[in-house]
């Protein structure tokens, strides 16, 4: 019969052979239930079955909303809502969240899907009740939307946490899986915020994502100089983008308001044009591929 150590040893070794997280915690479920780790237990449980509730923050992805509309004889689709028009806070905040509770074999499945995002019917009486009132024109549909690479961090988290698990029992027997899970979850959400394509920090740490790199923010403000050159490239930009992009227009909009005020905040700018450089990795040809992330790059580097 394998020893503990043993069989921890060959979980980081599946980890970092890349064997599917699920089959992972089938073994780490032994190694849990060999070691009497009922904590350790519990969250496998959850992970490979499924959650009912109390979802661990990485399960919490950031979620816009979309709505479609008709106006007579014309229907609008995918129009991005703003969640602030909602005044209900408790609806607002049910609407940021998408909720993953699948059991990771299934969020595995969703990682290879082709498509760069996931979407969740919201509930009739939600945009019934809650969201018209600001609309010209009828809601049909309205949904959530959330990124694909967040379904993508949830497996990153998991292996994360076991990782740091095996590795603190190779130093120590007596350690307390609980106190592992909440140190982990708060370093992988603190001041989160998500953008279609990017994850960018908003607070003082850094976080890493697929096709970011880390931004670390602050408040410090923009010198004047530098803000003269960054609407240059700013206005660049809009010239660059088509008019029916609602992505970048949001994201535009935002920095614009920002550089707007006397003494614009770098982190502000800094997520802007991160999200922005997420977005354009999905642009593969023409005028844009070729010019966009030069533009982007030269903003960053002025906010170093």
């Amino acid at each position: 019969m394998n020893s503990l150590k043993q069989i921890a040893e060959n979980i980081l070794s599946d980890i970092m052979n890349d064997v599917p997280v699920a089959n992972v915690l089938l073994k780490a479920k032994i190694f849990a239930t060999k070691k009497g780790d009922q904590e350790l237990l519990n969250w496998l449980n959850q992970e490979i079955n499924g959650y009912e509730e109390n979802l661990p923050s990485y399960r919490k992805l950031t979620s816009g909303v979309k709505i479609d509309i008709h106006r007579g004889f014309q229907m609008v689709s995918n129009f991005p809502y703003p969640i602030e028009m909602i005044k209900d806070k408790a609806i607002q905040e049910r609407l940021r969240i998408f909720p993953i509770h699948n059991p990771i074999s299934e969020v595995e499945e969703l990682c290879k899907s082709d498509s760069d995002s996931l979407h969740m019917d919201i509930p009739v009486n939600i945009w019934f009740y809650h969201m018209g009132h600001c609309i010209s024109g009828n809601i049909q549909r309205a949904y959530q939307h959330t990124n694909i690479s967040g379904i993508k961090n949830i497996i990153v988290s998991v292996k994360t946490l076991i990782i740091d698990y095996m590795l603190k029992y190779g130093e120590n027997d007596n350690i307390d899986f609980e106190t592992i899970i909440k140190s982990n979850q708060q370093e992988i959400v603190m001041n989160k915020t998500t953008y279609n394509a990017a994850i960018v920090n908003t607070g003082t740490g850094s976080i890493n994502a697929t096709n970011t790199i880390n931004v670390v923010g602050n408040n410090n403000t923009i010198t004047p100089s530098k803000k003269e050159e960054l609407i240059q490239i700013i206005n660049e930009i809009k010239n660059l983008i088509p008019s029916d992009d609602a992505d970048f227009k949001e994201i535009i909009f935002e920095i614009d308001s920002e550089l707007s005020q006397s003494a614009p905040r770098t982190n502000i700018i800094k997520r802007g044009l991160q999200a922005m450089k997420g977005l354009a990795q999905g642009i593969t040809a023409g005028v844009i591929a070729n010019n966009l992330p030069n533009l982007i790059a030269t903003g960053l580097a002025l906010l170093t």
